[in-house]
């Protein structure tokens, strides 16, 4: 099916929405309407590198407490930590 790249019906996105979301995986934006008026977005999602940089200083601050109270980290430990948000 072709569906339009910026709009669609709410009807449409029921139907194909595997086919909108591989479309917004492209980099697609598609607004969903309901009788023409604009209801919701399908938005890319990209990930905020602040936000991963605001992760990464928690669990170093994590780390630090951890070091404060006797206990040691693992390498791995950390590691594991690091990626335990990670798809």
């Amino acid at each position: 099916m072709n569906i339009p790249k910026t709009k669609i019906g709410s009807y449409e996105f029921k139907t194909h929405s595997s086919e909108i979301l591989k479309l917004a995986e492209s980099g697609e934006t598609i607004t969903i309407t309901r009788h023409g008026k604009p209801i919701a977005q399908v938005i890319p999602f990209k990930e905020n590198a602040s936000t991963r940089r605001k992760a990464f200083e928690g669990l170093m601050e994590l780390s630090k407490s951890f070091s404060a109270s006797g206990r040691s980290i693992s390498h791995d430990e950390f590691k594991a930590w690091i990626n335990s948000g990670r798809p």
